[in-house]
């Protein structure tokens, strides 16, 4: 039995299949760090950039620690960026690495007023061509709180 490809059902499918191929790979390419690493140049090496702390109760500042080290061959530059309100920036951060040196970048969650699912995320630029970016994600469950903002009846 013959099959006509030539159906509209068939060409929609080749349609769709070329769209998610061709994002696929425009994905795949821009993936891909584009120019040479400097091989004596800085390098950033970070374990994680993500942190559950699972449940935290109110009351108090909690930090999550993100060890970072230079691998590199020269000074490694971090430079935090901080938002503010309504989207502008604020003053920026900035670390510094030797080459073999080691420090810990700390998130912070104030839990403050909030319920439920939080999430805290730090966005970094470095020197290193091979990580010119990332971002630190912290995420918690917060314990509901007992006062919910209207007086009790006696």
């Amino acid at each position: 039995m013959k099959r006509n490809l030539r159906s509209p059902a068939a060409v929609a499918l080749a349609i769709f299949m070329g769209g998610v191929l061709a994002a696929a790979s425009a994905s795949m390419v821009f993936s891909v760090r584009i120019g040479k690493a400097d091989p004596d140049g800085p390098e950033a090496f970070l374990a994680s950039t993500q942190c559950d702390l699972k449940t935290i109760s109110r009351g108090s500042v909690v930090r999550a620690r993100f060890p970072i080290s230079n691998r590199g061959g020269r000074r490694l530059i971090l430079v935090e960026h901080v938002e503010a309100c309504c989207g502008q920036s604020a003053a920026a951060r900035q670390v510094s690495l030797a080459p073999g040196e080691s420090t810990e970048l700390a998130v912070e969650i104030d839990p403050g007023r909030w319920d439920g699912r939080v999430s805290q995320i730090v966005r970094y630029t470095t020197n290193d061509p091979r990580l010119p970016r990332f971002s630190l994600v912290v995420t918690a469950l917060l314990e509901p709180s007992s006062f919910d903002g209207w007086p009790q009846k006696r």
